[in-house]
C-alpha cells in the first residue's frame, strides 16, 4: 500500500504544479516529511488525508489506487474550436456539461490541451472518486504522431476507472453506429470515410487538402477560387462563382493570392458556400464541379461498404451535408444524417448510453 500511495502522490503533486516544498507549506509541513510519504518509507497522519487530497485536487481512491466498477462515465469531444464534456451516472442521467476552448494538442500545443482537459475533468467531476468514472476522450489531433500517449500519460495521474483516448472521429462513429457495423462519412474542412466491420475500423479517403479530399469544404473551397481566377485571367469559362469571389475579396482579387496562401485550407474552405451556392442556383461550371466531386465521395462509400454486411447503415456527418442536405439526392446509397452530437459517441464509449 505504501508504494502504490507513495507513486500516486508523486504524479498527482507533479499534474497539480507543486514542488515537495510548496506542497509541504500548504499542509503546514515540511519538505522532508513528503518526501519521507514519496519514497515509500511512511505514509502521513490519517486525520491528513483528506486534507491533502483536497490540496491536490484529487480524492483518497486516486491516491491509494483504489478503482471500481465504474458508475459514472464522461464522454470529451475535442474539437478544433471547443471541447465539450459530459458526465453521466448509471441510471442514465447526465450530471454536468460543460464546454471549454480547444484542446488539439498540434493546435494549441499539448501543454495547452492538458491544461483544458485537466480544468474540464476537475470541474465536471467535483467531488466524485476519480476511481469511479470510466472516461473517453475524442480529441483532435489524437491520432497524429505520439499525441495520443503523450495525452494519455499525462492524464494517467487521475487514476480513472477507465481512460482511452482517440481521435475525434471516433466520437462521430459512435454517435452514428451505436456500437455497430456500418459506415460513417464525415464532410468538413477534410473528409474522410470509416467502415467498422466485426470491431475494425477501415479508413477510406481523408489524406489531407493536399491529395483532394472528395466533397469537403477545403477541396470545393479550391475549386471555387480556381475556377473565378481562370475567368479572370481568361483560361477558364464564365461562371457565376466569379462575382461571388470577387464580392467577398475586393475589385483586385489576384492581390490576394499571398493570404489565401498564408491563412491555408480553413480559409480556402470558406469559400466552397459560393461554389455550392452557385451549383444550387444552376450555374453550369458549379454543378459540373460538384457533380464530379459527389461521384468521387460517393465512390468512397461504396469502398467503405464492401467491408460490411448487406444492409448496414451509412450515417453522414459534418457541415457540408447539414447546411446542403441536397447533396443526398445525388448519391445512390441511402443515406441518414447524424442525429446526435459527437459528444454523445464519446460518453457512449465510456461506456454511457444515449437517449433520444
Amino acid at each position: 500500500m505504501k508504494e502504490h500511495f507513495a507513486n500516486n502522490l508523486k504524479a498527482c503533486r507533479i499534474a497539480a504544479g507543486f514542488s515537495q516544498v510548496k506542497l509541504a507549506e500548504k499542509l503546514g509541513y515540511t519538505g522532508k516529511a513528503v518526501s519521507k510519504w514519496e519514497s515509500g518509507k511512511g505514509l502521513p497522519p490519517t486525520e491528513l488525508l483528506p486534507r491533502l487530497a483536497a490540496v491536490l485536487g484529487t480524492d483518497l481512491n486516486t491516491l491509494f489506487d483504489y478503482r471500481e466498477k465504474p458508475s459514472y462515465f464522461l464522454g470529451i469531444d475535442g474539437g478544433g474550436t471547443k471541447t465539450r464534456f459530459l458526465l453521466q451516472n448509471t441510471e442514465g442521467f447526465i450530471l454536468q456539461d460543460l464546454t471549454l476552448s480547444a484542446c488539439n494538442p498540434y493546435s494549441v500545443g499539448l501543454e495547452k490541451a492538458v491544461a483544458v482537459l485537466s480544468e474540464g475533468i476537475r470541474t465536471v467531476c467535483s467531488g466524485i472518486p476519480y476511481g469511479k468514472i470510466s472516461v473517453f476522450g475524442g480529441i483532435a489531433g489524437a491520432g497524429v504522431g505520439n499525441a495520443r500517449e503523450e495525452l494519455l500519460n499525462a492524464l494517467s495521474p487521475f487514476r480513472f476507472s477507465a481512460l482511452q483516448i482517440d481521435n475525434d472521429a471516433a466520437n462521430i462513429i459512435g454517435a452514428g453506429l451505436r456500437k455497430q457495423d456500418g459506415v460513417v462519412g464525415i464532410l468538413g474542412t477534410g473528409s474522410v470515410v470509416f467502415a467498422v466491420s466485426k470491431g475494425k475500423r477501415h479508413q477510406i479517403g481523408g489524406y489531407g487538402h493536399l491529395l483532394g479530399d472528395a466533397l469537403s469544404g477545403s477541396e470545393l473551397g479550391k475549386l471555387c477560387l480556381t475556377a473565378a481566377f481562370r475567368e479572370l485571367d481568361g483560361s477558364g469559362e464564365s461562371t457565376a462563382m466569379t462575382p461571388k469571389v470577387l464580392e467577398r475579396l475586393g475589385e483586385d482579387p489576384f492581390a490576394a493570392i499571398p493570404e489565401i496562401y498564408e491563412k491555408g485550407k480553413t480559409y480556402i474552405a470558406s469559400f466552397a458556400d459560393l461554389l455550392l451556392d452557385a451549383a444550387m442556383e444552376g450555374d453550369p461550371l458549379a454543378e459540373r464541379l460538384l457533380e464530379e466531386n459527389i461521384q468521387r465521395f460517393d465512390r468512397q462509400l461504396t469502398a467503405a461498404l464492401r467491408h460490411c454486411s448487406p444492409g448496414a447503415p451509412v450515417v453522414l456527418a459534418g457541415g457540408i451535408i447539414r447546411l446542403y442536405p441536397d447533396i443526398l439526392k445525388k448519391m445512390t446509397h441511402k443515406i441518414e444524417i447524424l442525429s446526435s452530437e459527437p459528444v454523445f459517441g464519446a460518453l457512449l464509449l465510456a461506456g454511457g448510453t444515449i437517449h433520444e
